[in-house]
């Protein structure tokens, strides 16, 4: 049995995908008529498949595709926008794939409004031909951002801890995914737990705590070379590492004596550079455990 028990928004082994379910959405979505894609037919079949799921992941979109509308323009001077607006539809969404190379692929896309009659976005994304998932996220997020305002998710990874239950003992595996939980890829097996995995601001790396030596140690990994280096290990608890926002200093939970004499722990915060140097105690008025670090603040 494989179940996961955290979750956060390197060689691939893929064992299972996760699957993400939204289960209630918006009680007055955005009505999207999402016309079929031109193109090779086996490529945007897969386009529009993507895309569907990812705006229907949301919540916030009801998509209406061609065999439920009255007409499928094919160019802004086909479209009878009265037709849309009849059909209670928001937004007209229309698209093309074309080859660059035999390495490369272009999406490009429209957007229109119903009620204003005018297009409100033309964009043009690259990808290839067997990252055609990734090149769907992004025209997803366009349309997301175009519609709400708010930058969308699609195109993003997530980051989680499985625990597979085997014969004697569980097997933990520390994966990231695509943000709909397709493309697994496995950075870490150990039959030791492992706990409290923490994105970069960049991403580009994952900051954990494994217990594989038998005490918890703070990890952190590079996410395209699956290289790793002990960043913190203390023969007490440990846990809950997280990045400042310039990812130069990790903030983590430890047990720490009360005393000069060793009697009795508490729970405090911890700082300390990547350098493995400059650690210091974050003083607070009581214990204090999982710390989480915001971003940056705008002005």
């Amino acid at each position: 049995m494989k179940k996961i028990f955290i979750l956060f928004l390197i060689p691939q082994f893929i064992f299972a995908e996760l699957v993400l379910e939204i289960t209630k959405g918006s009680d007055d979505p955005f009505v999207i008529a999402l016309l079929s894609f031109d193109g090779k037919k086996a490529l945007t079949d897969e386009v529009d498949i993507i895309i569907n799921n990812d705006l229907k992941r949301t919540g916030e979109f009801k998509i209406i595709k061609d065999e439920k509308l009255l007409s499928s323009p094919s160019n802004e001077e086909d479209i009878n926008f009265n037709e849309f607006k009849l059909l209670g539809i928001d937004y007209i969404v229309m698209g093309a794939l074309e080859s660059e190379d035999k390495f490369n692929l272009s999406a490009s896309y429209e957007i229109y409004n119903v009620v204003s009659k005018k297009k409100i976005r033309t964009s043009k994304v690259f990808g290839i031909p067997n990252k055609i998932k990734q090149l769907s996220h992004y025209i997803s997020d366009g349309i997301y951002e175009e519609i709400t305002g708010i930058k969308g998710v699609a195109s993003t990874k997530i980051l989680y801890i499985t625990e597979i239950a085997e014969e004697k003992k569980s097997l933990y595996e520390l994966i990231v995914a695509d943000a709909d939980g397709a493309n697994e890829q496995v950075l870490l097996k150990s039959y030791e737990p492992i706990i409290s995995p923490a994105w970069s601001p960049d991403s580009k790396q994952v900051a954990y705590v494994s217990f594989e030596t038998g005490i918890a140690k703070v990890y952190i990994q590079d996410i395209a070379t699956g290289k790793r280096r002990v960043a913190i290990e203390n023969t007490k608890q440990i846990s809950s590492p997280s990045w400042s926002p310039n990812g130069r200093v990790l903030i983590f939970y430890r047990e720490t004596k009360t005393n000069s004499k060793g009697e009795g722990l508490s729970a405090k915060l911890w700082s300390i550079d990547l350098t493995g140097y400059n650690e210091k105690m974050v003083e607070t008025e009581t214990d204090a455990s999982d710390p989480s670090w915001s971003s940056l603040l705008s002005d």
